[in-house]
């Protein structure tokens, strides 16, 4: 009768819950701020474009000068690094992150940074370094890594490379041993420095001794790889270097005195070669078409735009007749397309286009009809589109865009009404637009412009002070992840969904510096972190957080039922949890990168983005650790992983130069439950691979699920045979690009276009008929998804979705797109959300409520889908015994038959038992902990000889147990007590769900 009772209010109080309206609320404002939600950006200066975002660095009126991301709306606009550029900072876009050079204070050395235009992905490579003020720091090839210029005090300004990760980051070759320069810098020669990336190699000059003569070099990236090329005729002061095929054109001066002229080389003293009779020198050059294009004085038609393929010199177009020559400049490349402005006697300087080759060219537009000339500014390509600034009309210099056509050639806006100039300038892209500067209000804004006046705006940014929650997980019925408050910097945080139950656990790092980051995993129902060269474990609390052993460096950290593993930069180590517990599992040259855990195994990536990645297998101990994979490559790295209980599977690519080919090799590792790998999906190509061909990996049905970029259809494998296509949604050459697979309960959701629908959420079973979109907007019209999240791994999924309000938080079931769960943002404006963890019954999310800037935010979960473990009370040990703590093996799911409950801390090898009843009723003892009343026993079982046990408990697939209220206590047997004594654990909350 009790048990019934206790189920009838258990599932009394699950119908209350069920039945109460669900709202958002902020779970707490971590940094508290004032200040003005929507504050001007100054001195704004574009840094690069990262396809759908653009990297800028900006000044507001509570952060000052920081480097910011936007998506060219307000919501998306806010700062990513707390770092200072001075001045114009030098960047590169390349592999997806833009490099830059900057400071960490208005104080700080210099050094370079990545970003991928996330905080968690803003990484210092190099303290110390500053950039060496050229034409071109930066430059990279098709196989190689980035090559730049640098100075630095142990060795001068000289040549250095990357890789993208801090280890790969070095100087070539010290050219002037020590702190002296080889590099002309500060520059001496009325030109800056250039350096120039041709394949895997790259061109620059240098001097070798103080004050001596400056010869032109190349290198493959090593020091005996760095040989001269010329000392004669061209071997000094190069510039104007752009790389064509195998060959670097350039231009220098030679010997006689007679002026500057263009040369080729392929890298040796004999195939370097004089293509021009010395002139005036090179101004203006570009590549088009695989053509170098230039302009230099001709002895018989004048300075005129000139093309060569390292071989030929050819003439385009004689505009200017005679010798007075058109004086074209301002070359700038979109796609295929050359535009230049030159002079010719008829309409004066206008705006010309050509592909590279000889009398292909055509007026784009006069723009200043019947007046002399029109004056042009700064000019910029964003995708398909040149961008340019001009003065004409009356209007001043204002942004104009052009398709190539005079008709297609139009002002965007008139950003400073009437004849005043706003003086547009630095064009990149930003997603469905452009990204620039103008000058409104005595400062440099940032302005997002589609290309139309109505679509163009200044930027602002939201000025609360933001405490940018990430590194979420779910542990022990809580969430955990990392936070700025402003006051300790960076520090792990645990929320139950509470604001009485957030808090900052440690502070790991003293004072306000704080930690970069860290991830949390669940060992033995205990959460683990690396944070500050130490290992910490807690229990949710911070005065159950507690730092277990330091002296390691900041690494991964993955868990198994039996381990904890480490990764450091010379391996990864096995742990208990103790510092004399913890070993080396495996030693290596380069730093593990990637620790992926599958039941009792773990797969592990060495050196991944380096020039040779190896991917490792381990049981856990060091003879069971062997060598699966080797994958050369410039960089080989791992472009994608999944895992579940019984496997593993590793997406990885590589490129192997082979002169006068590279070969791009690409393929998905299955590895089973025995540490077998195979190869299930494996592609090669020679010279250009458009991208990863395993895209977005999840494990779903016992099988790996992903995009393959040969179709851009979604396939499958089971790891025992090669993988195929699952679906073609949108037969043809386009494929329907599905992205974002996530598995929510049964259902794996993603995002596809099959062509008819447009771009929407889509869902399927495992099973064709099964396999259909959640059509929000019927016909062809596409609906804007992203951040696809499943709520408490039951069977609804969270998803960001545009609408009147912007991107805001909805869910769906599987049968319909869903509702609009939360309006977190009110107003034409969306508060951006990214889904983090979920804390019991609670999913903790970030987003931007439009005044507290970027903090955490909880959404309450459908009871009968949500599920939880959570620990609860104290331990009831005796003087001198143990302490017991209990635990859970898996999430209590409905249909979860490998549940089970577990046991730390007790006796080794003594007799145990768990019992378990429905709902809790609590005695409390003398010792002050409680024991649990009216509860069934499951079968006995032995600790091991760390003093832990694991009873299984599976859960039936049956809808009946949704929503029941367990509790469960252990009970073991606990010599040191005292004999026949025994001790109890603490409790475990258990509520069951999908």
């Amino acid at each position: 009768m009790r048990k019934r009772t206790s189920l009838v209010f258990s599932l009394a109080a699950v119908a209350a819950i069920s039945s109460t309206t669900r709202a958002q609320s902020l779970l707490s404002d971590v940094r508290a701020g004032t200040g003005p939600n929507a504050a001007p950006l100054s001195d704004a200066l574009p840094l690069g474009s990262l396809g759908p975002i653009a990297i800028f660095r900006g000044s507001d009126p509570l952060g000052g000068s920081r480097i910011w991301r936007t998506d060219g709306t307000d919501a998306g606009t806010y700062p990513i690094a707390e770092l200072w550029t001075i001045g114009a900072p030098f960047a590169h876009v390349w592999n997806g992150s833009l490099y830059f050079f900057s400071a960490s204070g208005l104080t700080g050395p210099f050094g370079l940074w990545r970003t991928d235009g996330t905080r968690q992905g803003t990484v210092l490579l190099k303290d110390g370094l500053q950039g060496v003020s050229g034409t071109r720091v930066f430059d990279s090839g098709p196989t190689g890594p980035l090559w730049f210029f640098a100075n630095d005090a142990s060795t001068g300004a000289e040549l250095w490379s990357t890789d993208g990760t801090p280890a790969g980051t070095q100087v070539v070759v010290d050219m002037l041993p020590g702190a002296g320069s080889g590099l002309p810098w500060p520059s001496t020669l009325g030109a800056p420095p250039e350096l120039c990336a041709v394949g895997n190699a790259c061109y620059f000059a240098a001097r070798t001794t103080s004050g001596g003569p400056l010869q032109l070099y190349r290198t493959d990236g090593t020091p005996g790889g760095t040989v001269g090329v010329s000392t004669g005729p061209g071997g000094i002061k190069a510039h104007a270097m752009e790389a064509i095929g195998n060959l670097m054109i350039y231009a220098a001066e030679d010997h006689s005195g007679a002026g500057s002229t263009l040369y080729r080389t392929d890298g040796t003293h004999a195939g370097t070669v004089q293509l021009m009779s010395p002139s005036f020198g090179v101004l203006f050059h570009a590549k088009v078409n695989g053509r170098y294009a230039f302009n230099m004085a001709s002895s018989t038609i004048g300075n005129e735009l000139f093309v060569t393929d390292g071989f030929t010199v050819q003439g385009i177009v004689d505009l200017n007749p005679g010798l007075a020559g058109s004086f074209p400049r301002d070359l700038t490349v979109v796609g295929n397309t050359l535009y230049f402005t030159a002079s010719q006697p008829t309409v004066g300087r206008e705006l010309y286009r050509t592909d590279g080759t000889f009398l292909n060219w055509s007026l784009v537009a006069d723009l200043n009809f019947a007046l002399p000339s029109t004056t042009f500014g700064t000019f910029g390509a964003v995708g398909n589109a040149l961008w340019f600034t001009t003065n004409t009309g009356g209007i001043g210099f204002e942004p104009w865009r052009s398709f190539g056509t005079a008709p297609t050639t139009n002002v965007v806006a008139d950003l400073l009404p009437g004849s005043g100039s706003s003086n547009a300038r630095n064009f990149v892209a930003c997603g469905s637009g452009a990204l620039f500067v103008a000058d409104a209000g005595g400062t440099a804004r940032p302005f997002f412009s589609d290309g139309t006046p109505g679509g163009t705006r200044a930027l602002l940014a939201n000025a609360g002070l933001s405490s940018d929650p990430r590194d979420f997980a779910s542990s022990r019925g809580k969430a955990f992840f990392t936070a700025n408050d402003g006051a300790f910097g960076r520090e792990p945080w645990v929320t139950d969904g509470t604001l009485a139950g957030t808090s900052q656990l440690a502070d790991t790092v003293a004072g306000p510096g704080g930690i970069p980051a860290t991830n949390f995993v669940t060992f033995r129902d205990e959460t683990w972190f690396v944070a500050n060269s130490a290992l910490w474990r807690s229990r949710g609390t911070p005065a159950t957080t507690t730092q277990e052993f330091s002296n390691l460096l900041q690494g991964g950290i993955a868990a198994t039922a039996d381990a904890l593993f480490l990764a450091t930069p010379t391996g990864v180590l096995r742990s208990d949890g103790t510092l004399a517990g913890t070993t080396a599992l495996l030693n290596t040259t380069q730093p593990p990168t990637h620790l992926i855990a599958h039941g009792n195994r773990l797969v592990i990536a060495v050196g991944s983005g380096s020039s040779t990645m190896e991917i490792w297998t381990s049981d856990g101990t060091p003879a069971g650790t062997t060598l699966l994979q080797t994958v050369p490559g410039v960089p080989a790295q791992v472009i994608g992983q999944a895992a579940d209980e019984s496997s593993a599977w590793i997406a990885c690519s590589g490129r192997t130069p082979s002169f006068p080919f590279t070969i791009h090799t690409q393929f998905l590792l299955h590895v089973d439950a025995a540490g077998v790998g195979t190869i299930v999906r494996s592609v090669s190509s020679i010279n250009s691979l458009p991208g990863p061909f395993v895209r977005d990996p999840v494990a779903y049905l016992g099988e790996c699920w992903f995009v393959d970029d040969s179709d851009d259809e979604l396939w499958r494998t089971n790891g025992s045979a090669p993988a195929t296509l699952f679906a073609d949604l949108r037969p043809g050459a386009l494929g329907s690009l599905p992205r974002d697979l996530t598995v929510a309960g049964s259902l794996l959701y993603f995002v596809a276009d099959d062509g008819s629908t447009g771009t929407e959420l889509w869902r399927t079973d495992g099973t064709l008929a099964g396999t259909f979109a959640l059509d929000a907007t019927p016909g062809s019209g596409s609906t804007q998804v992203t951040e696809l999240f499943a709520a408490a791994d039951g069977e609804t999924l969270v998803f960001a979705r545009g609408s009147a309000s912007g991107l805001e938080v909805w869910q769906t079931d599987g049968t319909s797109l869903g509702v609009l769960a939360v309006d977190v943002r009110t107003g034409a404006a969306g508060s951006d959300p990214v889904f983090g963890a979920v804390a019991g019954t609670t999913l903790v999310f970030v987003a931007d409520d439009g005044s507290t800037g970027r903090e955490p935010h909880t959404l309450p979960l459908g009871p009968l889908a949500a599920v939880l473990a959570h620990p609860y009370g104290v331990p009831c040990g005796h003087p001198g015994g143990s302490r017991p703590h209990v635990g859970a093996d898996g999430l209590p799911r409905v249909g979860n038959l490998g549940f089970a409950f577990t046991l730390r801390d007790a006796a080794p090898l003594q007799l145990c038992g768990i019992f378990v009843g429905v709902g809790r009723i609590e005695v409390p003892t003398p010792a002050g902990c409680t024991l649990q009343l009216d509860q069934v026993g499951l079968p006995f079982t032995f600790t091991d000889a760390s003093g832990a046990a694991r009873v299984a408990c599976g859960i039936p697939n049956d809808p009946y147990f949704l929503g029941f209220a367990l509790a469960a206590q252990f009970a073991a047997i606990d010599p040191p007590a005292g004999p026949g004594l025994f001790t109890l654990s603490d409790g475990l909350d258990v509520l069951l769900g999908r």
